[in-house]
């Protein structure tokens, strides 16, 4: 789980990693760029699908969030570029998400 910094949109929630993908870009490639990118994790195999839901993103715009299961090479270290915060959270012990994210983590 990665903190959202307090001046961000929806700042001080914790979030899973995730971003846009490319129009030339497969989906498992983006989301392997994108866990290296915010984390500094290498992903090493994608598990699952959990789900996906809609939002509004800090432009208006309605976003898609897919969210998949994955299995990274090593928990650490984790480097952060656009969070103030990170931690590795149970289900059960999720902090303060938004209400899609925790319908998500609670299936």
């Amino acid at each position: 789980m990665l903190r959202r910094k307090p001046d961000d949109f929806l700042g001080g929630l914790w979030e899973l990693p995730g971003g846009g993908v490319e129009p030339d870009e497969q989906l498992e490639e983006a989301l392997r760029g994108e866990v290296m990118k915010e984390t500094g994790l290498v992903v090493s195999e994608v598990t699952g699908y959990v789900g996906a839901f809609d939002y509004a993103s800090d432009n208006g715009l309605l976003t898609r969030q897919f969210t998949f299961a994955v299995t990274v090479e090593k928990r650490e270290p984790v480097v952060l570029t656009e969070h103030d915060d990170s931690t590795w959270a149970d289900r059960s012990e999720s902090p303060k998400v938004s209400d899609e994210t925790r319908v998500l983590l609670t299936h």
